[in-house]
C-alpha cells in the first residue's frame, strides 16, 4: 500500500522545513510523495525549501494556492495525491521515521479501516498549552455521547482513499481559516455516520510543537467550543437527533460547572464556554446545509452535489 502525506501550511518561512524533513525522512517502500499546500502570502516558504535543497527531493510535490482555510487545502492535498492511503499532519509537527510505514501496516492488515486517529504528543520542554491528543481507549471508536471528544486530530491521521466516496471531502468552511474550528471532529463523525470503520491508536505518535501563551490558550478555548456548537448544529440541522443528544449533554456540562463555581465565589468559567457553544450554533445558521452531504454552503450559492465533491476530492 502507497502512502500520499498532506501538509498544509501558512506562512511558516523556514520554520516549515522541520516537518518536511521528519515526513521526507520516513523509511520504508510505501512512502510515495509528501504533497505540500502552501497558503502564504509570500514566497518565504518556497525559498526557504529551496534554500534547504529539500524542492529537490523527488517525492515533495509543492502546491501553492490563493485560497485559504485548512479544510481547503486538505480537500486540494487529497486531489493532487496519488496514493490510496491518504496520510495527514501539519506544518507544526514532527513524525517519526516509522510514520508511513507504520500507518500503511495498519490500513494493509485492516481492510475495513477508513479512518486511523493515532496519538499527538506535545513537545518537551516548552511553555505554554499545547493541543494533544491521546485515546482514553485504544481499537474501534463506536457511537457515544463523548464521540466528539474521543475523535482525534488531523494533526495525525489517515484515511483510505476510497472511504471518501462515502465520507466526502473536509468540511471547507470549517477548520483554520474559518469562523469555525473542529473539522477534524466533523469527518471523523461523518465517516462514523456512514458505517465506516475508525479506530484510534498510540502508534505512530506525533510530536506537535504549535505552543500558545497567556490570552492565545483562552482564545484557543473558545475557538474549539465555537467551532464544536457549529459543527453539532450542521448534523442537526440535518435530522441528526444524535447529535442534538451530543449538543444538549455538552451544553448542560458547561452550565452546571457554572453552577458549582457560583456558590464558592469562583469565576463561572463554564459561562464563557456556554456562550461560546451557543455561539457556534447560532453562527451555523450563517451557512446553507446539504443533507446528502452534510457539508455547510455559502447562502446564495447553491449546494453542490454528492457526485461534483466527490469528483473534486478524488
Amino acid at each position: 500500500m502507497r502512502v500520499s502525506a498532506i501538509i498544509p501550511t501558512r506562512n511558516r518561512g523556514d520554520q516549515i522545513l522541520p516537518a518536511v524533513e521528519s515526513v521526507l525522512q520516513s523509511r520504508g517502500p510505501e512512502f510515495l510523495e509528501l504533497v505540500l499546500i502552501d497558503q502564504s502570502t509570500s514566497d518565504a516558504s518556497y525559498r526557504a525549501l529551496e534554500r534547504s535543497g529539500l524542492l529537490a527531493d523527488a517525492r515533495l510535490r509543492y502546491v501553492r494556492v490563493d485560497q485559504t482555510g485548512a479544510s481547503r487545502a486538505r480537500n486540494t492535498g487529497m486531489r493532487h495525491a496519488r496514493a490510496e492511503l491518504l496520510a495527514f499532519t501539519d506544518d507544526d509537527c514532527l513524525v517519526p521515521t516509522t510514520w508511513v510505514s507504520d500507518l500503511a501496516h495498519r490500513f494493509r492488515t485492516q481492510p475495513e479501516l477508513a479512518i486511523l486517529y493515532p496519538v499527538v504528543a506535545p513537545a518537551p520542554n516548552l511553555d505554554g498549552f499545547i493541543p494533544t491528543f491521546r485515546p482514553r481507549e485504544t481499537g474501534e471508536l463506536s457511537l457515544s455521547l463523548e464521540v466528539v471528544h474521543d475523535l482525534g486530530f488531523t494533526a495525525n491521521s489517515a484515511v483510505r482513499r476510497s472511504s471518501l466516496e462515502s465520507i466526502g471531502p473536509f468540511d471547507e468552511l470549517l477548520g483554520a481559516g474559518t469562523p469555525f474550528v473542529s473539522e477534524d471532529k466533523d469527518f471523523g463523525y461523518r465517516a462514523l455516520r456512514a458505517g465506516l470503520r475508525v479506530e484510534l491508536a498510540y502508534v505512530p505518535a506525533v510530536v506537535h510543537y504549535g505552543v500558545r501563551q497567556g490570552s492565545e490558550v483562552a482564545e484557543l478555548g473558545r475557538q474549539y467550543t465555537a467551532g464544536f456548537g457549529a459543527m453539532a448544529a450542521k448534523h442537526v440541522r440535518c435530522g441528526d437527533r444524535y447529535m442534538a443528544r451530543v449538543l444538549g449533554r455538552e451544553l448542560k456540562k458547561w452550565l452546571m460547572l457554572a453552577l458549582r463555581s457560583a456558590p464558592r465565589g469562583r469565576r463561572p468559567s463554564g459561562l464563557g464556554h456556554a456562550k461560546a457553544l451557543l455561539e457556534g450554533v447560532v453562527g451555523s445558521y450563517r451557512f446553507g446545509v446539504d443533507p446528502q452531504t452534510r457539508l455547510f454552503y455559502l447562502r446564495g450559492e447553491p449546494s453542490p452535489s454528492p457526485a461534483s465533491l466527490i469528483a473534486r476530492t478524488l
